[in-house]
């Protein structure tokens, strides 16, 4: 069974983020932003992306964005492919094509999707390279022990990987004796 549209939240917000951003979320008319995607792809009959569905409703794409997968999650929705449009930086990327989900049309619930973390890798006390392509310089420990959640650079879960130990330089002695049978040790070495 679908959620019901009308028990959707307000503003999304995590539950790490401040007051600030739940109060401001709180103001959303959600409701009201619902409704103006849903007439509008009615009313156009054809499918459109983010960045389109943003500039006829006049609002921004962070406003619509998320409203899309709460429509997708309800059954309002559905997702029609993808193609190349321009972004909000007026750069060709590829984006999700929506479009409203027609009467008679089976709702199969979306699957939950997984972010994939990025990987945060130290090597020799310098700064940390992540798997997004940046360099991240932290003064002491490792990110998770700054509580840090989400890479810096491209926003996903962050999943920091511990520089190995390094390794003690074995001294003649001890290289000499890991070659002896056990027990039979020069007098040297004594």
């Amino acid at each position: 069974m679908a959620k019901d549209p009308d028990n959707l939240g307000g503003g999304l917000t995590r539950a790490t983020d401040p007051d600030t951003s739940h109060d401001a979320a709180d103001r959303v008319p959600s409701k009201i932003i619902f409704g103006e995607i849903e007439a509008l792809l009615k009313r156009g009959g054809r499918a459109l992306v983010v960045n389109e569905i943003s500039r006829y409703l006049d609002r921004h794409q962070w406003s619509i964005s998320p409203r899309m997968v709460q429509m997708e999650e309800v059954g309002t929705v559905v997702r029609d492919g993808t193609r190349y449009a321009l972004n909000s930086n007026n750069l060709m990327t590829r984006q999700t094509i929506w479009r409203i989900r027609q009467d008679g049309e089976a709702f199969t619930r979306p699957p939950k999707r997984r972010k994939t973390p990025c990987q945060w890798v130290q090597a020799d006390d310098g700064p940390w390279a992540t798997a997004c392509g940046n360099l991240f310089t932290i003064p002491s420990g490792r990110p998770a022990e700054h509580r840090m959640a989400f890479c810096c650079g491209c926003g996903k879960p962050l999943r920091d990987i511990p520089p190995e130990p390094r390794r003690r330089r074995r001294t003649k002695a001890e290289m000499v004796a890991a070659r002896l049978p056990p027990g039979e040790l020069p007098d040297w070495l004594r």
